[in-house]
């Protein structure tokens, strides 16, 4: 096969995976009994992102679209309860997008809760918050040890050691206190959601007779997985969790709330809504089950850094939660500006044209570049970042009305 029949069938294969995935996308809404313009709204957030407007058919020759559907199957399989989408999403994603699997498994061994777990007595609840505070800034202090020690001792394989270099030291002290600020704040409110919290509520609502039976499906697919390995891998293991925490931890320090702002530049707006409504949004993925809460701690982690497509696979889960959060207050004009805001993000009307290496920190090479996180300008990382501020502002405005109204209009009922 030519370079030119081979990257056909790349479009072949990405153009059939974002149908599949806006096929999942209403089958979700379906089961979710979401009103109208929430579902339009999620499927404009999903499919006019630059990720999936722009990036998936412009370089097609990459699995992202893959991983994406794949990401939209196990949302699917986890909110419909679905235990055989879910063991298939691990065992596809065992061999294509390995970050998918762990969550997949989770999702298969601690299935969605079928309602709501009672909420703990008022001396547990002030237990569990210090826990909760205890754990997040514990896990932020270790997020930034590694960034130190990696800032310092980069991993030289794969040209991760170049990341170390982007840093701006000179705005070091004030990257370092954001991200602190933002991951402990975030882990917080995702894990502080006392309802998982009721171990013994949790334990009378395990099946055992299905929980082995999810437990010996996943040995098998790690048996299946050492076989398949065994008879084809030639090459070594291939990437490493050092040389991704490395990665990681380097991206997170390029630039104060460098990856929040390159999130909401590939992603969409819908970004921006799920961070103005992180409460909200972790309540929701609290109400799913603690396999849900799981996915999102690890979220936290992606977001950090900047390279978005790396957390494609948890792009339907983060919307599905954030339009579940937000399903009461979409109306089908505040549909049309959200479609509006997100159409003028997904780049559709730039020309990109990219086709000749040359100095990817300068334009023409910008007009691609600018969209992959740590290879942005300091330029483009401004512009985009006063954007992305205004954008969520806008947005929370825009749906901040509604919720007054709503407020208002239930007032008047009850009179």
């Amino acid at each position: 096969p030519t370079v030119p029949n081979i990257l056909v069938g790349f479009h072949v294969l990405d153009t059939l995976m974002l149908v599949l995935g806006a096929i999942l996308w209403a089958r979700i809404g379906d089961e979710m009994k979401w009103r109208p313009a929430s579902i339009w709204v999620g499927f404009v957030a999903l499919f006019a992102s630059f990720a999936n407007a722009r990036h998936a058919l412009y370089y097609p020759a990459l699995t992202d679209s893959a991983a994406f559907a794949l990401g939209m199957a196990m949302t699917w399989g986890y909110l419909a309860r679905r235990p055989i989408v879910l063991w298939l999403c691990a065992g596809i994603g065992m061999v294509t997008w390995p970050a998918l699997p762990p969550i997949a498994i989770a999702m298969l061994l601690v299935p969605r809760l079928d309602g709501e777990l009672p909420q703990p007595g008022e001396k547990g609840t002030w237990w569990i918050r210090g826990g909760a505070a205890a754990m997040a800034i514990a896990a932020t202090a270790a997020f930034l040890v590694l960034a130190r020690h990696y800032l310092h001792h980069p991993v030289q394989e794969l040209g991760i050691a170049k990341f170390a270099t982007w840093v701006r030291r000179d705005l070091l002290p004030t990257t370092v206190v954001t991200l602190a600020l933002a991951m402990s704040v975030a882990w917080f409110v995702i894990v502080y959601q006392p309802r998982l919290w009721n171990v013994r509520a949790w334990l009378r609502t395990i099946r055992g007779k299905r929980t082995a039976i999810a437990i010996a499906a996943v040995v098998a697919l790690f048996l299946a997985r050492k076989a398949w390995l065994g008879a084809v891998a030639t090459k070594g293991p291939g990437p490493t969790g050092e040389q991704f925490l490395c990665l990681q931890t380097l991206e997170a320090l390029r630039g104060p709330l460098w990856g929040i702002v390159h999130h909401v530049v590939y992603m969409g707006p819908i970004v921006a809504i799920a961070i103005v409504s992180w409460r909200a949004v972790c309540r929701v993925a609290g109400t799913w089950g603690h396999a849900a809460g799981l996915a999102f701690a690890i979220l936290i982690v992606f977001l950090a850094g900047s390279e978005s497509r790396q957390w494609i696979h948890l792009f339907p889960l983060l919307v599905a939660a954030t339009i579940a959060a937000t399903d009461a207050r979409w109306t089908p004009r505040r549909a049309v500006v959200f479609t509006a805001v997100a159409l003028a993000w997904s780049k559709l009307w730039l020309h990109i044209g990219y086709d000749t290496p040359g100095n990817w920190q300068t334009f023409p090479t910008q007009r691609y570049f600018m969209h992959l996180g740590p290879w942005a300008s300091d330029t483009a990382y401004v512009w985009h970042g006063i954007a992305a501020i205004a954008t969520a502002i806008g947005l929370w405005l825009l749906l901040r009305e509604r919720r007054r109204r709503t407020h208002r209009e239930a007032g008047v009922s009850a009179l």
